[in-house]
């Protein structure tokens, strides 16, 4: 499967021993043939569990919502004229996780379908079905931003999850916010993508500065 190898490659996942216990989660292959990008998306299960056991997210604590109210973010686009939006390129797989938790985060793989060997591996990334993974992605994109002082991170607080939605008056202000957020986020190893705009002047702005 393509997605097992890509991951491979780029270190999001690794083989690891038999010996060793752990979770193993189920997963699925998810196909979006209208994604551009990401068509085929692995997506793990980390509710399964034998009976009378307790799965993964039983056993861990998911965090505060340190997400906006989206009411708020919506109602924004009615308060002001201009606004811009941008995504966060997998931002499900960008998180590490410490060395000793991987082995909660395993899965059995078969490379040959004919085949009935099976390899065992284990994500290196904090996996998208985790209960805390909200809070880990809010707090880290948080913890980066803290490290900038000095920059304006107003646009910051209209984030939610892996997605940044501001709105503003000042077309000028928006392309500095909106160049501070990718310089910031990039930092972190996070690539905001995806900018959109309602202003003319703002995405002439993203392509002469080549944002």
């Amino acid at each position: 499967m393509e997605a097992i190898k890509y991951q491979k490659e780029h270190n999001i996942i690794q083989e690891c021993g038999e010996n060793e216990k752990g979770y193993f989660m189920s997963f699925r292959a998810v196909v979006r043939k209208d994604k551009l990008s990401t068509q085929v998306r692995l997506v793990f299960n980390c509710i399964s569990c034998a009976k009378g056991n307790l799965s993964l997210n039983d056993c861990l604590d998911q965090g505060p919502n340190l997400n906006p109210s989206v009411l708020d973010i919506i109602l924004g686009f009615r308060k002001f004229k201009k606004g811009f939006c941008g995504d966060i390129e997998k931002a499900c797989l960008i998180i590490g996780i410490a060395e000793d938790d991987k082995k909660y985060l395993k899965f059995l793989w078969y490379p040959d379908d004919d085949n009935e060997d099976f390899k065992i591996m284990q994500m290196n990334r904090v996996v998208f079905r985790c209960n805390c993974f909200p809070f880990l992605l809010s707090a880290t994109i948080k913890y980066r931003i803290g490290k900038y002082s000095k920059t304006n991170k107003s646009c910051f607080g209209s984030m939610y999850a892996d997605d940044l939605c501001h709105v503003t008056d000042d077309v000028e202000a928006a392309f500095k916010l909106s160049s501070d957020a990718v310089s910031i986020l990039s930092d972190a190893s996070f690539n905001l993508r995806k900018l959109n705009t309602n202003s003319k002047l703002l995405h002439d702005l993203w392509i002469y500065k080549g944002l």
